[in-house]
């Protein structure tokens, strides 16, 4: 199995042993269509209500072959996909001067 990364930057990953290991962009990047409307403004400041649309560029399912990393918001928008990961970006990732250099952890979606 082979991990390719569709996000459009690079995704370094703590391994157990202390090292980085770095996924580099495949080039092409999966995307999640979203539409918004304006509900309304609060104190000067727009609310907005986001309407998740479909995933583009996102290659079919082919269990065993290839994993794809893509954004947490991908993974959650589609239905259970077992090929699918994400960057854990949540407690345990690895930050300097507030900004993620790299995570511990990839988080697999939901599998059928």
């Amino acid at each position: 199995m082979k991990f390719i990364n569709m996000t459009p930057h690079n995704i370094s990953i703590m391994l157990e042993n202390g090292m980085i290991r770095t996924i580099k962009t495949s080039g092409q990047v999966a995307r999640l269509d979203a539409t918004f409307e304006k509900l309304g403004v609060y104190k000067g400041i727009p609310i907005l209500q986001r309407k998740m649309g479909r995933v583009e560029n996102l290659p079919s399912e082919k269990l065993g072959v290839n994993a794809y990393i893509v954004s947490s918001m991908i993974l959650s928008a589609l239905p259970a996909r077992a090929d699918l990961y994400a960057p854990d970006t949540g407690a345990t990732a690895i930050r300097k001067d507030g900004r993620i250099i790299a995570v511990r952890n990839l988080i697999r979606g939901d599998s059928k």
